[in-house]
């Protein structure tokens, strides 16, 4: 499956992220989630789901007060210099993932971050069936570069929001990204992947597939 991730909060070379704008841009990303209004149905279907799945007609909501500091309470991190972005996953019809949810089982290219936490803080079937997320800087000195990075609520999507299967009310969930030590006044490149055994996936910088690839610059 070629799986494909959006991103949200950063800029281009051409134009560093000001956080006032980036503000702005991550604001409109959490506006459906925030007022369900907004969505076609009003958002009537959506439930808490918790562990269990929700049944035919129905959603699972996204709180996004689980972004933790990646709020607008907290200008997303823009004003402390620890910026943050949002990832998504597109939307596949039908697709179930395949997941990595043996923590003695996992890639050997997974980032250890990833690899720790799915090691250490997860118990359960359910909190290790989930599609996993990560960043890194894409060349040695981009990793540098980006320094440590914190995941919210946590590096992966729960089961609970798949398949997706065109129900209306579906609003897909998110996994904020904060940096904590960038180094400033120099153009990060970074790339954001996601993980299931049926998500393919090339290493190559021109032809990529089942990642994303962004750059910023801290001022």
């Amino acid at each position: 499956m070629n799986s494909g991730l959006q991103h949200c909060g950063v800029g281009d070379k051409k134009k560093p992220p000001h956080y006032f704008s980036k503000k702005g841009s991550l604001r409109k990303v959490k506006e459906a989630y925030e007022n369900k209004s907004l969505l076609v149905n009003r958002g009537v279907n959506q439930r808490d789901c918790g562990t269990m799945k929700p049944p035919r007609a129905e959603v699972c909501a996204f709180n996004t007060s689980q972004l933790g500091p990646c709020s607008a309470e907290n200008s997303y991190g823009y004003k402390d210099k620890m910026p943050c972005f949002i990832i998504k996953l597109n939307r596949i019809y039908n697709w179930n993932p395949d997941y990595y949810d043996d923590p003695h089982n996992l890639p050997p290219d997974m980032p250890a971050d990833v690899k720790d936490y799915i090691a250490n803080k997860t118990t359960t079937d359910f909190e290790r069936r989930r599609v996993w997320l990560s960043c890194k800087g894409e060349r040695p000195g981009d990793v540098e570069a980006l320094g440590p990075l914190s995941y919210y609520p946590y590096p992966g999507i729960d089961e609970t929001f798949f398949p997706y299967d065109n129900t209306p009310g579906y609003l897909s969930p998110l996994v904020a990204v904060q940096l904590l030590k960038p180094v400033h006044h120099q153009i990060i490149n970074i790339r954001c992947r996601a993980w299931a055994r049926n998500i393919h996936y090339t290493d190559s910088l021109k032809d990529r597939i089942g990642s994303t690839h962004f750059e910023i610059m801290i001022d």
